[in-house]
């Protein structure tokens, strides 16, 4: 909407500008990176370029202002126009928090002296509710009315998704799900995924009233002739993918560590394995050492697992070979860690739930994506051509 060009073309200069501060921070050596170059000196170069982009960004902005002003005002708090204006005041903050978190070890060491790290803990404690709360605008913003929503008509639009993100929440919490964040996720997920249902159904429904074609045809008309808009919405499922996959292989992640003799097993979850054998498997290059795990789940046989460390003699450099099980439920990854001389060997277990699902909501996002970027094909017109005018006597 052109009430928001001069938000979006302030936050088009902030990406632009924080994508060239991240690379400054780790090419310039400032923060410890496997991507920086400790004694560069690119550091001041970075910073003279951020700084002339900044100022020719905003010199740029202020020039332009008096065409990008608003000519409608923002009429209403429950309109789609607020959600999308909430949905980029909540991205900003994730930015915000990520960005602070980034660069406070450096502020800290160079106000107090003392570098004070930022962990993981501090990224999902402050970014996890602004997430939550992301996902439920992308549920809002599909069914809410442009302009003004009145609140009856919004009662009456999202009771059912609500209704069903909440039955959803009832049935994560029979299944054993108890985390509150998982819960949150999952049941929003399904809320977002009714509304984007519903949209595609009301939508398919209108063009069948219209020209009346049946459902699946109408269905395929309606995304051919708005692919913007229904390619979005495939968008918004590829998202809720990753939010579910993201959530659930961080709250049930599983890691563990066993050692074993040949001959012993051990479990991890409802997985087990025994060590059936070491093989040593060296060549001149390299020396390789491969364990031989049988895997099964609840008692059914499903293979062998390989696992390797390897020494590769030029250059003399240790490597660990990980060997994995991936399903869309979860990811099961084993690694084999030391070696004892009496042939005892040290396995370090995950099994990370759902992860699957991040390649797949990539896909989905990917696939939405191309869709509201192919070109639209020109339709024609029924009726007749247009006469060509008379030539007048010369």
């Amino acid at each position: 909407k052109d009430m928001l060009k001069v938000w979006n073309m302030s936050l088009i200069i902030v990406t632009f500008l924080l994508t060239i501060f991240g690379t400054f921070l780790t090419r310039s050596g400032v923060i410890s990176s496997v991507h920086s170059f400790t004694q560069s000196g690119l550091g001041p170069f970075f910073l003279s370029f951020l700084a002339a982009l900044a100022a020719v960004s905003a010199g740029l902005l202020i020039w332009r202002l008096p065409d990008l002003r608003p000519q409608h005002r923002l009429d209403s708090m429950l309109s789609r126009e607020s959600a999308f204006l909430f949905n980029n005041l909540l991205l900003v903050g994730i930015a915000f928090a990520t960005l602070w978190g980034t660069i406070f070890p450096v502020l800290s060491e160079w106000v107090r002296g003392v570098k004070i790290t930022v962990g993981p803990p501090f990224f999902n404690k402050v970014n996890a509710p602004l997430a939550i709360a992301l996902l439920f605008l992308m549920g809002v913003g599909p069914l809410i009315s442009w302009r003004r929503a009145s609140a009856a008509r919004l009662r009456k639009l999202f009771l059912a998704p609500l209704l069903t993100g909440l039955v959803s929440a009832l049935a994560a919490l029979a299944a054993g799900v108890f985390s509150l964040s998982a819960l949150a996720v999952l049941s929003l997920s399904v809320f977002v995924m009714h509304t984007v249902v519903i949209e595609f159904h009301r939508g398919a429904q209108a063009r069948m009233t219209m020209a009346g074609e049946g459902y699946g045809r109408a269905l395929m008309g309606l995304v051919e002739r708005n692919q913007r808009r229904y390619g979005g919405y495939i968008v918004h499922v590829g998202v809720v993918f990753i939010f579910i996959g993201v959530t659930m292989s961080s709250v049930y992640r599983v890691e563990e560590l066993h050692t074993v003799a040949v001959g012993e097993e051990f479990s991890v979850g409802d997985y087990t394995m025994r060590f059936s054998s070491l093989d040593d498997q060296s060549d001149p290059h390299v020396m390789r050492m491969v364990a031989n795990l049988d895997l099964s789940l609840k008692g059914r046989a499903l293979g062998q697992l390989k696992p390797e460390k390897r020494f590769y003699r030029r250059p003399q450099q240790p490597a660990t070979e990980v060997d994995m099980r991936s399903t869309l439920a979860e990811d099961l990854y084993v690694i084999l860690g030391n070696i004892a001389e009496d042939g005892k060997a040290t396995f370090q277990v995950y099994v990370n739930p759902l992860v699957a699902w991040l390649w797949l909501g990539g896909i989905v996002v990917l696939g939405g994506t191309i869709l509201a970027l192919l070109p639209r094909r020109a339709r024609h017109r029924s009726g007749p051509p247009p006469r060509k005018a008379a030539k007048g006597n010369s």
